[in-house]
Order: C-alpha cells, then sequence, then structure tokens
C-alpha cells in the first residue's frame, strides 16, 4: 500500500465529503478511492467511514487523522518536489498526445532534441484528433487548440492558432478570388470533421466585425492534411488552420482566401491535469515547448 497515497486519499474524502468527490480531486476512480479506504481500514483496524446508499461519514477517528495529517501533506509535497529537482539529470518517462499534423511536423523534431540533450528520459507521443482523457488514458500531457472548456486543466500556451481558407489557384482562376466571405456559397468546399461544426466557417475584420458563412461540402475528412491533400486537386477550399496549410501557402501551391477575413485567433496549448503531481520531467518537457514555440510561428511566415 503506498501510505503517502492513503493519507491523501483519507483527507480528501473526509474533505470533499464523498468517495466520488475525492477521486475527481485526486484524478481516481471511485473504485480506486473505496478500495484505499477499505486497505487502510484493514490496516489500522478501526472504521474510518461510515458507508450509506447517500452519504460517507467520517468517524471520529478519521476526523482526527484528517486534522493531524492535512497541515503535513504540503510539507511532504515540498521535500517530494525538492528532492526531485535535486536530481543531477531528467530520468523517467514522459507520455504526450497531440493533434496528427501539428506533433508529425512540429512536435517531433522539437522532442527529438530535447531527447538527445537529456539521455536518462523517455517520450512517447501518440498522435491523434481525438482529445483524450489525460487521466483515464495516463497521459501527462497533451498539445491542445482552442477552447479550452475543462477546467480541471492546467494550460500554458506554446504559440498562436490561425485559420486560413485556401484552395489550388486553378480553382481561384476558375471562380475568382472570393471579395466576401458569403462568395464561399458558392464555392466547393472541403470539410475538416475534426471541427465542432464543421459547415460553419466564422470570419472576423481587423475592425472587429464578425460573420459565419455556412458551406456545404461533398468531401469530408477528420483530418487537417486529408483535406490540404484533397485541396491540391482542385476540389474546393478548405478551412484549417495554419500550421497545416502554412508550407503549402509558402510554396505558393495552395492561396490563401479572404485574407482581410481572417478567422477568428485562438493559441495552441500545453496542458496537464491540475490534480496531478507535476514531476521534474514533464515540466521541463512543457518548459522545452513553450521555448521552442515562442514569437511568430515558421509556419505563419512568407505568405499572406
Amino acid at each position: 500500500m503506498d501510505r503517502l497515497q492513503t493519507l491523501r486519499v483519507v483527507v480528501a474524502v473526509v474533505e470533499a465529503g464523498g468517495f466520488t468527490a475525492a477521486g475527481r480531486r485526486l484524478g481516481l476512480t471511485t473504485a480506486r478511492v473505496s478500495r484505499i479506504i477499505a486497505e487502510a481500514e484493514a490496516s489500522l483496524g478501526v472504521q474510518l467511514f461510515q458507508r450509506t446508499t447517500r452519504q460517507v461519514i467520517p468517524t471520529d477517528a478519521a476526523l482526527g487523522f484528517a486534522g493531524r495529517v492535512g497541515p503535513i501533506l504540503p510539507l511532504l509535497d515540498a521535500a517530494v518536489a525538492e528532492a526531485r529537482d535535486a536530481q543531477p539529470a531528467l530520468m523517467g518517462r514522459v507520455r504526450i498526445s497531440a493533434p496528427a499534423s501539428f506533433g508529425a511536423a512540429y512536435l517531433t523534431p522539437v522532442l527529438a532534441r530535447f531527447a538527445l540533450e537529456h539521455p536518462g528520459l523517455e517520450i512517447e507521443v501518440g498522435f491523434t484528433d481525438r482529445r483524450v482523457d489525460l487521466i483515464a488514458e495516463g497521459v501527462d500531457l497533451a498539445i491542445r487548440g482552442g477552447v479550452l472548456p475543462d477546467s480541471a486543466l492546467v494550460a500554458r500556451r506554446l504559440a498562436p492558432l490561425a485559420v486560413v481558407v485556401c484552395a489550388h489557384p486553378d480553382l481561384v482562376r476558375q471562380f475568382g478570388m472570393p471579395d466576401l466571405p458569403e462568395a464561399l456559397v458558392d464555392w466547393p468546399t472541403i470539410l475538416d470533421t475534426n471541427r465542432r461544426d464543421p459547415q460553419l466557417w466564422p470570419f472576423q475584420r481587423a475592425d472587429g466585425s464578425a460573420l459565419t458563412v455556412a458551406v456545404t461540402g461533398r468531401l469530408r475528412f477528420a483530418n487537417a492534411d486529408a483535406c490540404l491533400a484533397a485541396a491540391l486537386t482542385g476540389a474546393g477550399a478548405t478551412y484549417v488552420p495554419t500550421f497545416a496549410a502554412g508550407p503549402l501557402l509558402q510554396a505558393g501551391t495552395l492561396v490563401p482566401l479572404l485574407t482581410g477575413w481572417r478567422p477568428p485567433p485562438s493559441a495552441l496549448y500545453a496542458v496537464y491535469p491540475s490534480t496531478r503531481y507535476l514531476t521534474a520531467a514533464v515540466r521541463a518537457t512543457i518548459d522545452c515547448l513553450v521555448a521552442a514555440f515562442s514569437g511568430v510561428p515558421s509556419w505563419d511566415r512568407g505568405w499572406g
């Protein structure tokens, strides 16, 4: 039995008032919390909580235990952090989840160089456009873009995240360069179904005016690179992140449309669970990514 974890769980159940709420705080399942409490009661030989179908009631033993242990936990955390930070080299494994388009092109070389600098570090990256459950899937940090509604995650900004509408030059010659977003209603379009509303394309001008255009697309892909590959054939205009489209726009194989009406900007973030202790390895990895992607991104230079 992990004694430090047991201390945290007992205190969390007393403070949160139940197994489920304590589990959310600590990033554990309700079943795991219940099992740890049962093991603690068996080891101590006392009942810590009275369970009913509606509530969990701490006994005097649990209240006294939490009252003595609760103030000590921050000191234990500080001691553990100090011991880990005193290590001469980064050690351990860092598991990362990243969007496929961004991860393969930009994240990989940064992490490869970082790994060369720290031979004791193992880095495991999963490329997926799905929003993984970091706690359930044992992921230390994820790269995410746009609005971050999950308050259980801590976010550090990496880089601006812009979106662009682009098309093949032949398609522009066929339809003419659009002056207003409404013109795209008559264009063939390619939809990125990773977006929450792939058929709604929002735009914003420098003066703050905004509008949203509803488009229809016969081609739909759950991947920005696939949308761009289709756009290279002249099959339609597409609405994708500039980190995916940037190299093609820089080469001139695709051209940006409606440069005076850019989609609303957002940002890319490194996110991690607020309930999980941030190891020195994970913290250093995040610091490396923040430094690597600071300033104007390479994919937003030389076009537009």
